[in-house]
């Protein structure tokens, strides 16, 4: 078993008391290439969870905003802090939370946090919000983003630093 998945194995108590109506939220947090989003994906297909991803609402807004332009992660950092300045550190958590609020009866995964003020924001609206961390060797980190965005060396020592 996947070191990733140790923490999410012991909590499996959420399936069995889901019945309550209470909505649970859980959200992932890690450094770049730590396995966040491949938990996220297990806990979806597993758990019956809906995924949804604050790194995605920043794409769509990117894409929006710069139609033709290329969504490098350089673009995107800059463009997160880019909104996170004009518009509150929260606000991509509040967009992700628009999403939730049009089906609470289900449980979400929220990955790609990045700023304490989304975290804040949904310890503050969502009772039942668990934060994890998730963490990988470096050399695995590195293997990870070197199998998904084809980069080496140095390259791929700027990234995931």
């Amino acid at each position: 078993m996947p070191m990733e998945l140790l923490c999410i194995m012991t909590y499996n108590c959420t399936i069995s008391i889901r019945g309550d109506g209470i909505m649970f939220a859980i959200g992932l947090v890690g450094p770049f290439g730590s396995g966040c989003t491949y938990i996220g994906k297990w806990i979806q297909e597993n758990r019956e969870y809906v995924l949804l991803s604050l790194s995605d609402e920043l794409r769509t807004l990117f894409k929006e905003a710069y139609p033709k332009k290329k969504a490098t992660r350089k673009e995107l950092q800059n463009y997160g802090d880019h909104i996170r300045k004009t518009h509150g550190g929260d606000y991509l958590a509040k967009l992700v939370w628009e999403k939730i609020q049009t089906d609470t009866t289900k449980n979400y995964i929220i990955d790609s946090i990045r700023n304490p003020d989304e975290i804040s924001f949904f310890r503050r609206h969502c009772a039942s919000f668990y934060l994890f961390g998730v963490f990988a060797e470096p050399d695995v980190r590195w293997k990870r983003v070197h199998d998904i965005y084809g980069v080496y060396g140095k390259s791929v020592l700027s990234i995931i630093s």
